[in-house]
């Protein structure tokens, strides 16, 4: 366990110098155009009604997101559904609006997101699908057919990994692993609990009701629980663990 724990922290730390390389490339080639254009007497004008900007911007904030947060994989599929949607609107035959759609779909799945109204979610998710393999019927017919033909072979290739990717999660889940919480001798009787409490995910007014203490406490003494335990929260957690068996 220990080991998978340190393989986690390496991967946040990937993450985060990943980002922070990809925020100063980004920013600096945007000022260099930016300043090339200026020359031109355009700069507001393209800034203000060019997506490129907009674009940019929502760029920034998401590396900065995930510099600070890089277990928050919602933060990425946040940014690929708007990213979806910029390129379809800026870009229309891009087939990288599939591509990156399928990201935010794994990030959200990865994180654990997609277990609950899995029916809702699913419409929504076969909507945006729907949406993005049809988007370019408004510009003709002939358009339309040029784009689907490469857009449904995105789609094709996108199911077919994320298939690969629930069957190995199946079967690291089906090998049953063990939180064995006497190797943390940080932990009280009650926090470990508590940590079963968590994973059977039961929410903290359940929990400060059957202890008679304040939620406030409980959420408080839960987050030193999880920096005990080397996850960043709760969801972490339940995704990490859910389904092992629990040794005190």
């Amino acid at each position: 366990m220990k080991k998978t724990e340190g393989l986690e922290n390496i991967l946040y730390f990937l993450i985060r110098l990943v980002a922070i390389i990809s925020a100063v490339i980004i920013l600096g080639l945007n000022i260099m155009l930016l300043l090339r254009e200026y020359r031109y007497d355009k700069i507001f004008s393209r800034m203000i009604f060019g997506y490129r900007f907009i674009s940019t911007i929502m760029t920034e904030i998401f590396l900065i997101v995930l510099i600070i947060f890089p277990y928050k994989f919602e933060a990425i599929a946040v940014f690929a559904f708007f990213y979806t949607g910029v390129l379809l609107y800026a870009d229309p035959l891009n087939p990288l609006s599939v591509l990156i759609y399928f990201l935010g779909i794994v990030s959200l799945y990865i994180r654990g997101l997609l277990k609950k109204k899995r029916m809702l979610k699913s419409i929504l998710i076969s909507s945006g699908v729907i949406v993005i393999l049809f988007s370019n019927i408004r510009y003709g017919w002939f358009f339309f057919l040029e784009d689907f033909e490469n857009k449904i072979i995105c789609c094709i290739v996108c199911v077919l990994i994320f298939i690969f990717i629930v069957l190995e999660k199946n079967k690291l889940k089906q090998n049953k692993c063990l939180l064995d919480l006497s190797l943390f001798p940080e932990l009280t009787q009650r926090d470990k609990e508590w940590i079963e409490m968590a994973l059977s995910q039961e929410k903290y007014d359940t929990i400060a009701r059957q202890y008679n203490l304040s939620p406030n406490y409980v959420k408080n003494r839960m987050r030193v629980i999880f920096k005990i335990l080397e996850v960043p929260d709760r969801l972490a957690l339940i995704v990490k663990y859910s389904g092992c068996s629990v040794k005190k």
